[in-house]
């Protein structure tokens, strides 16, 4: 599967997404990350495969062309910073967007937001790729008020003849992922250490040291976030992977 995950903003939690839903989820070891980003959060620091393109080079579109036929599985991240350069470099062969199987246009509840997801949408009609559209509703706090806390755009995207599914959500986990970026850890990484943290919390109570046990039970709680992180991001890969299938 081949992936451009783009919007007009930034903190919209592109880098988030790239990492857990789809870069973790590809069976195939031949996956990578494409970056073109120069300000905001970035995936080059965790344990995956990333490859950093600078378009202010020459050779930029040689490099994405180069990298989109050997690898099988990728996810072109592009930066909001970053997206007018990507822009106009593509106006030179914009087959390069033929390359993907969907593009990702993730947003949230936000006022400022909203407008910009309307223009990235549109940008992508003009490029012909409308049909590969697809807008992950992100840091969701209750999926049932997907219609009406994003009312506006899909009102607008009716209006538009864009197709939006409230089905295709990730949970708010903007606070409780604190340590899993801290330490640069992907939930699947942290589901492999089968330490019993909360048995080490007690013992470490019990034996008066306040610190080790403080320390254990926060393990802990990373450890059931990555669970339920991980969990949420499987079902919604299987989503996209399905909403490919069945448009190839």
């Amino acid at each position: 599967m081949k992936i451009l995950m783009i919007h007009n903003s930034g903190n919209v939690g592109k880098s988030l997404i790239t990492r857990e839903v789809f870069y973790q989820n590809f069976t195939s070891e031949n996956k990578m990350v494409l970056e073109i980003e120069s300000r905001n959060a970035s995936s080059s620091s965790f344990n995956i495969n990333v490859v950093r393109i600078d378009f202010d080079k020459p050779t930029a579109l040689q490099d994405l062309t180069q990298y989109g036929i050997i690898y099988d599985d990728y996810i072109l991240d592009v930066g909001s910073s970053e997206i007018k350069d990507f822009l106009q470099a593509i106006e030179q062969s914009r087959e390069i967007l033929d390359e993907f199987d969907i593009i990702i246009i993730p947003t949230i509840k936000d006022q400022k937001i909203i407008p910009d997801t309307k223009k990235t949408m549109m940008i992508m009609r003009l490029l012909g790729h409308e049909k590969k559209v697809q807008v992950l509703f992100n840091r969701i706090t209750n999926p049932s008020t997907i219609g009406e806390d994003f009312e506006s755009l899909f009102s607008w995207a009716k209006k538009e003849k864009f197709s939006l599914s409230p089905s295709l959500y990730l949970s708010d986990y903007t606070e409780s992922t604190n340590d899993l970026i801290k330490h640069k850890r992907l939930s699947s990484e942290v589901l492999k250490d089968t330490t019993d943290y909360r048995a080490l919390a007690i013992r470490y109570h019990q034996e008066g040291d306040t610190l080790k046990s403080r320390k254990a039970s926060n393990a802990l709680l990373t450890q059931r976030i990555a669970k339920s992180l991980h969990t949420d991001a499987v079902t919604l890969f299987e989503k996209f992977k399905t909403i490919v299938e069945t448009s190839t």
